[in-house]
């Protein structure tokens, strides 16, 4: 406690004028400072509970006392908090939260807990925070990789100034399967219905670890049903429709997913040509499909280039094969 001398020489006398849960180091109770200084070490009689102190200050300059100055300095005295605790390691997959569930022992009141990340390879998402003991730290962490990652936090506790220990945690994060479906078609013949070449969804995956689950929307209760028997990491469709597969790592226990739609294409199933300018060498073929079906459908003369105008022109004289299909390959007269 820092009090002014004024005049030069003046002296201080001090006493204790209140004290709650808090002693002078030595017992203490009054003094003489010469400086203006008085410098004392105060401990807490419970170490787990703040507590407070004031003092009575009396300023002397020789035989003249000034005026006591009552309850000055008063001082608020924190625990030295104590040690984070909790889980120091877990495991997690990508895109969950920490739910990393932190307290201190003890848990005196007040205790504030810091956090840091320390180290973090392969994840994202994990950021510094503070909270009052206990407190959760819920950062969504992301593994970037195909390996496992971590974080590293380190948690300090603190109270009022006071800082007490510090733990470190880690946080190990799996990478989830990574599915990826393609939109994709079915042929059907438009009289009969049937399905005469089906679509192949892949997953792209080959882990031996996986396990797959295919399903298929059903439109009337808007859910995803499962298909039986479909656990393979491909499936052939020949039913256009909604598909989705869920792919779990049976080692980590994550799970992936991804989701496709499957159409049906109707073929061209006739057509018709006109030609102007016959037996010249500059003929003009023009190509009318009907049915033109549900395809996107393209052109080609003689084994040529295929293209999307139904017109040729500038064709010599001759017999010439005309080919009409479909980009979705649904089409081949």
């Amino acid at each position: 406690i820092d009090v002014d001398a004024d005049p030069t020489g003046t002296t201080f006398t001090w006493q204790i004028n209140s004290a709650t849960n808090v002693q002078i180091a030595g017992g203490a109770t009054s003094g003489t400072s010469t400086t203006g200084n008085i410098d004392l070490q105060l401990n807490l009689t419970d170490p787990l509970v703040a507590g407070s102190i004031s003092f009575d200050v009396t300023p002397i300059n020789g035989n003249c006392t000034g005026a006591t100055m009552t309850n000055v300095a008063s001082i608020t005295v924190n625990p030295i908090p104590g040690t984070p605790i909790g889980l120091l390691q877990d495991e997690v997959c990508s895109e969950e939260t920490t739910n990393l569930t932190i307290s201190a022992f003890p848990n005196i009141a007040g205790t504030m807990l810091e956090w840091v990340v320390l180290e973090s390879q392969n994840v994202t998402g994990a950021t510094p925070g503070t909270g009052l003991a206990p407190i959760q730290i819920q950062d969504v962490l992301v593994n970037t990789s195909d390996v496992q990652g971590y974080v590293k936090y380190r948690v300090t506790t603190k109270l009022g100034d006071c800082e007490g220990g510090f733990t470190d945690y880690i946080i190990f994060v799996d990478p989830l399967p990574k599915p990826v479906l393609l939109d994709g078609h079915i042929c059907v013949n438009q009289a009969t219905g049937t399905t005469y070449q089906s679509y192949i969804l892949n997953t792209q995956l080959n882990n031996p670890n996986y396990t797959y689950d295919w399903f298929v929307f059903n439109t009337a209760t808007s859910t995803f049903d499962p298909i039986a028997g479909a656990t393979g990491s491909t499936y052939e469709v020949t039913t256009a429709g909604e598909y989705q597969v869920i792919v779990t790592n049976t080692l980590t226990g994550c799970i992936g997913e991804s989701s496709a739609t499957v159409i049906e294409v109707f073929p061209a199933t006739g057509f018709t040509t006109t030609v102007t300018d016959a037996f010249t060498n500059n003929a003009t073929i023009t190509i009318t499909v009907n049915p033109v079906g549900t395809g996107n459908l393209v052109y080609s003369i003689d084994g040529g280039a295929w293209q999307t105008s139904n017109v040729f022109t500038g064709v010599e004289a001759g017999v010439h094969t005309v080919l009409v299909s479909d980009l979705e390959g649904c089409t081949n007269l």
